[in-house]
This record gives C-alpha cells, structure tokens and sequence, in this order.
C-alpha cells in the first residue's frame, strides 16, 4: 500500500483542522470584529447563554444561571443549546427560554437571530466553528468568552483559564466581567425540578431503611468504561446492597448483574436524568466512571468514587459531592484501575 491507515488518518485530520481554521476565519471577516475597548455601564436586561453539548457541562452550567438569576431577578436569560440535552434545562426556573438552536421552531429561530441583548457568554474554551458563528451571528453589546488565541476579535473580553481549570470556574467567567463576586458556596449544581417516572418514585419508597450503594455501568464513550469483569469482581467481593444505574443500550448488563448477584436489587431503568438524579439522591454512595452522573451525584451531595482515565479529565470534571474519592489510570485506559483499588475506596468511604 503506497498510504497507510495512519498515514490516511493524519491526512484526514490536518485537512479537518484547516478547514476549520478556514471557516473561522471566514466567519469573522463577514461578520466583523468585535472591539476589544468598550466600558460595561452595568446595565443587563438580557443575556443569552450558548451551553455546551454534553449532560454533564450542562449541569456544571447551573451555578452561573443560578448566580445570575440572583444578580438580575428581573433580566431575560436565556440558553441555546446545540443538541437535544439542552432541554433538560427547560423547566428550571431560573430560565426564561432554553432553545435547541440546531434544530429550533422557525419563529424562535427568527426571534433569537433579530433580538438584541446585552450580554453574550460563549462557554467553550476551544475553537468551535458552530459556537463562534453563533457568537459573531447573535446581536449583543457585549460578547464574553474563555481565552484562546483562535478566539481573538469574536470578543469584546475574554478570560484566561488554564487548560485544565474545571469547566465550572471557567462558566463563571461572566462574572468576573460583570463584577459580580462569588465563593465556593456558589458553585454546587443542581437539577431542574422535573418530575421522576412514578415507577422510579415506587421503587424508593420500599427500600430498606438501609440506602443501597450505586454502580453507573454506563458512560459516554466505550473507552470511558469501566470493564464489566472488574465490575463482577467489585460486586462479589463487597457485601451492598447495590442497584445498577446504566443507559438504555447497557441494560441487558445491567439485568445480568442483578440476576447473577444476590446482593443487587432489581431496579428500574432511568430514561431521564431526573430519574437517574432521583435514584442517586438515595443512595449512600455511587460508584461511577467521568459521566454526567458525577455531576448529578454533586446536585444531591452523594457520596461518589470516580474513576478517570487522565489526569487532566480530573481537574477538567472533579466531583462536586463533599465526600469523594478519585482513582487514575496509570496507563489512559480504566482497565488499568483495579478492581482491588475500587474495593478498598469503597470500603473506606463506608
């Protein structure tokens, strides 16, 4: 073969680099810079969030909708999402509108892209090409974002953020330019109010006066899973009981567990976040890999141990919980996270 496959993957991945590259560029000579020298006056009637893709930088996004709420009781805040786990935000009530923009109702659509507002807070802290066209796109007087090199000219200010700061300090950003102080009190996420399956709400209200333990099979990528023999292990060595949370495609694991080990209980699948947050909430600890479900377990104040695959994954998503325990893949790979490690957290935690 005159290309190998990597030869063809590097190809292929400086080509999607230049014409991202390409495509910013373009965006910001159309669509004008912005300038780098204006004075806030301090008036907010409006701002508009763009949250990031994923459950989990959703729920790390609560704080600041809810500090800015208390900031401006009276001001439209909005967030556009661009997939459709933006719209676990829609009941909260700290929202006015909370929008898929990829996929809107025509009229919100219009509205959103001929309204003006005061503020607008880009939470990625890398160059998107989808992000910084909404960002040069939408009508603001101010344009607030998190400091990349790439970034220059769609901002009107810009924080500086290492690297690996946890997403939550760097959606707070915003605040800094609005002069609005917090503390670490302000920065625990919560859930929106939704409602859980009644099947979820039944399931609770007859266990034992013991809370059960927690193990997340699931996560959002196959290299962020733990194996499922290491999940075995942990399960014969540690007395419970348990309940398995999973997504939908993990439920067949899920009920093999329960039937194969006498010390899980047969619970309900959680089709909603809400469901799973309801579950978790009481639960005496959870046990899980990076996911949403980190997140969720610090909304409730769980207990949680999380395994990682990187360092910087840690520092990027820590737990939020007061009581936690973190392992580290020596290798990347969480296969390399024993299942003795595991047990013996879980027995300390305990």
């Amino acid at each position: 073969m005159l290309f190998s496959m990597s030869m063809i993957h590097k190809f292929k991945e400086a080509f999607k680099y230049l014409t991202k590259r390409l495509a910013i560029m373009v965006i910001k000579s159309v669509l004008g810079k912005a300038e780098t020298d204006l004075s806030f006056d301090g008036k907010v009637d409006s701002i508009v969030i763009l949250g990031q893709e994923r459950y989990g930088d959703l729920i790390v996004l609560t704080p600041l909708i809810k500090k800015l709420r208390q900031s401006y009781s009276q001001s439209r805040i909005i967030v556009l999402g661009v997939t459709s786990a933006v719209s676990f935000l829609a009941d909260d009530p700290n929202l006015n509108l909370v929008v898929n923009i990829k996929h809107p109702p025509a009229k919100k659509r219009k509205t959103i892209f001929q309204d003006h507002y005061d503020i607008l807070f880009n939470t990625k802290d890398h160059p998107s090409v989808t992000f910084l066209w909404l960002t040069a796109r939408i009508r603001a007087r101010f344009k607030i974002g998190i400091y990349h090199p790439v970034h220059r000219g769609y901002f009107n200010y810009m924080h500086y953020y290492e690297d690996a700061a946890p997403t939550l300090d760097k959606n707070m950003a915003v605040l800094h330019f609005l002069n609005i102080e917090y503390d670490n009190n302000d920065l625990k996420p919560y859930l929106p109010a939704t409602s859980s399956t009644a099947e979820i709400k039944n399931f609770v209200s007859v266990l034992s006066i013991q809370k059960p333990l927690g193990i997340n099979l699931s996560a959002s990528n196959p290299g962020k899973e733990w194996p499922f023999e290491h999940w075995k292990k942990l399960l014969s060595e540690l007395t419970g009981p348990f309940i398995i949370l999973s997504m939908p495609d993990d439920v067949a694991r899920k009920e093999l567990l329960e039937r194969t080990f006498s010390n899980v209980i047969a619970s309900p699948t959680t089709p909603t976040l809400s469901d799973a947050g309801y579950l978790i909430r009481h639960l005496k600890l959870l046990i899980t890999t990076d996911t949403a479900l980190v997140h969720v377990a610090g909304c409730h104040n769980t207990p949680v141990i999380v395994l990682y695959r990187l360092e910087r994954d840690m520092k990027k998503f820590p737990p939020t919980s007061d009581r936690s325990q973190v392992h580290i893949s020596p290798t990347t790979d969480l296969k390399d996270i024993l299942p003795g490690e595991v047990i013996k957290s879980t027995q300390d935690m305990l």
